[in-house]
């Protein structure tokens, strides 16, 4: 099955075929899975990412924006990210607790906003929530892929983040994983 995807991957990009063969993530066959608009392509992803918080060219309504990069080891989705919050919650923004009754200390806080992975075969666009607890130096976030450009176009799919973050809440390691959808190109 590996060598058929390879070939009708080689014919919408030959750049992403290269990529795609020197990936060991892609060493798991893609499913291919038939929906309302056609055929798509799915396939498992698991790779570093590290991330900065950043002022420059923050366009957030709360004043959160990180960049930063997913590394080897996912085939397509390595590159440059970007973040741009869209809500805070939690000791962020003063509130005793993420939830009701107040059940969290104020060291945890949540958060919103958009997430992009630009790659060398187009941009993938994500919706982003997750939490943070910079008590416990830790955060989970889950990531629904709702597009992109070039290859990403009409993606869909489900990501997961978990990690360390700094004591300061300013930079944050750990892995992205889970599974990317790609229409199959007519």
């Amino acid at each position: 099955m590996m060598p058929k995807m390879k070939t009708v991957l080689c014919a919408c990009s030959p750049l992403f075929a290269v990529l795609v063969s020197a990936s060991d993530a892609f060493a798991r066959p893609a499913v291919e899975v038939e929906s309302s608009r056609g055929a798509t392509r799915c396939f498992s992803v698991r790779a570093p990412i590290a991330t900065e918080v950043t002022t420059e060219d923050c366009n957030s309504v709360v004043q959160l924006c990180t960049r930063g990069y997913v590394s080897a080891g996912s085939g397509f989705l390595v590159g440059t990210t970007r973040f741009e919050g869209t809500g805070l919650g939690g000791g962020a923004v003063g509130e005793d607790s993420i939830v009701s009754p107040p059940a969290e200390p104020t060291t945890t806080w949540s958060y919103a906003g958009h997430l992009s992975v630009q790659t060398p075969v187009g941009r993938l666009d994500l919706d982003d929530i997750g939490v943070c607890n910079t008590a416990r130096g830790t955060f989970a976030g889950t990531e629904r892929v709702v597009g992109g450009t070039g290859l990403s176009t009409g993606a869909t799919g489900d990501l997961f983040t978990f990690g360390l973050a700094s004591a300061a809440g300013s930079r944050f390691d750990g892995t992205i994983e889970g599974k990317i959808c790609i229409p199959t190109w007519r």
